[in-house]
């Protein structure tokens, strides 16, 4: 599978926004970042539909029961 180039350039702005939420910026910035989460969020949904295009959203979910609520 090819890397998206543009997908990987919203995970860093994403990424890099979530960061700098966290070190208490100035209050410009901190309002330039209100996107942040929702941008990850959105990113991440359209790589997994594009990922797993063959797989459905149960056999997802049961996957992640497994993995992280049963192990807690």
């Amino acid at each position: 599978m090819n890397r998206l180039k543009n997908i990987d350039l919203l995970k860093c702005i994403g990424l890099f926004c979530i960061i700098l939420a966290h070190v208490s910026p100035p209050k410009i910035l901190f309002q330039i970042r209100n996107f942040d989460v929702v941008l990850m969020i959105i990113v991440s949904s359209f790589l997994f539909f594009y990922k797993n295009n063959n797989q459905n959203y149960k056999s997802y979910l049961y996957k992640r029961f497994k993995r992280l609520i049963i192990p807690t």
